[in-house]
């Protein structure tokens, strides 16, 4: 497999914050290895691949008869290749037939992915469908990049403070906000404080879908600067953001603690599609 990678570095200011995302979008190419074809007429089928996105897949097979020496002592053979997504059973998408002698005969196999229910396991099936010369065979598979989806969006909020008993509101920018499907939406965070305590001064993070709480869910950490702050992250939020739901204004609820002050705060929000 080779990896590919788009990396692209965007800045917002919010006031006095600053928000440096980090969006990765990751496609992996597939390299399927050579398959045998058997010269009674069964079906044989590939490596089984995997489609976790929208989008077309395209293959490329050349296929070919193997005989002693490559030579087609039999005249030419009838294959057949056949996409097929890995349900129970197998469903038919897509096939090609074609004449073959001992040298790659290259076919092409293309499907659209409309939506997300057509995600999951493919494979190529491969069969001698010939009444006559019934020579057993094989397939080479070229590269090809099935639909992937990206990998994350990952924005680091500037460090601030949160002082005794506030509410700091902040605006996840539109890079961060959940998209398509949805997916998952998580907020980890450090800080130091200033509060008597053995586990510092509490924070309280919420995602406020406008201005509601997310789900109802919140999540509350303690100091990273505190006596028990060895852990890190010292708080994760992390909900999975419903389809219906991405349209919407997103922001981060952060709550101070009414005991004392926070300060170099570092909050990293990430976002991780979803098909659905």
């Amino acid at each position: 497999m080779k990896d590919q990678k788009l990396i692209r570095f965007i800045t917002w200011n919010f006031g006095s914050m600053l928000v440096v995302l980090l969006a990765s979008a990751t496609a992996f190419a597939v390299k399927l290895p050579n398959q045998p074809i058997p010269a009674n007429g069964t079906w044989t089928s590939s490596v089984p691949f995997t489609v976790n996105a929208t989008g077309t897949i395209t293959v490329r097979v050349g296929l070919r008869v193997n005989t002693p020496f490559g030579i087609p002592v039999l005249g030419e053979s009838e294959y057949e290749a056949m996409l097929v997504k890995m349900t129970a059973p197998t469903t038919s998408l897509v096939s090609v037939k074609r004449s073959v002698t001992a040298s790659f005969e290259m076919v092409t196999l293309t499907f659209n992915v409309s939506d997300c229910s057509k995600t999951g396991s493919y494979a190529v099936r491969l069969r001698n469908s010939g009444s006559i010369n019934k020579q057993a065979g094989e397939a080479e598979f070229a590269e090809f990049t099935p639909p992937t989806l990206p990998s994350l969006a990952s924005g680091t909020l500037s460090t601030f403070g949160v002082t005794q008993g506030n509410t700091a509101k902040i605006a996840i920018p539109e890079a961060l906000e959940p998209q398509g499907n949805g997916g998952s939406l998580k907020v980890t965070a450090t800080w130091d404080s200033n509060c008597l305590d053995a586990s510092g001064c509490k924070l309280k993070f919420a995602f406020l879908k406008g201005d509601t709480v997310y789900k109802n869910t919140t999540a509350t950490g303690y100091a990273h600067n505190a006596l028990f702050g060895n852990a890190s992250p010292k708080m994760t939020l992390d909900l999975d953001i419903n389809k219906a739901d991405v349209a919407a204004d997103w922001s981060l609820q952060i709550t101070g603690d009414a005991r004392g002050n926070t300060s170099n705060v570092k909050a990293t929000v990430i976002f991780t599609p979803r098909c659905q």
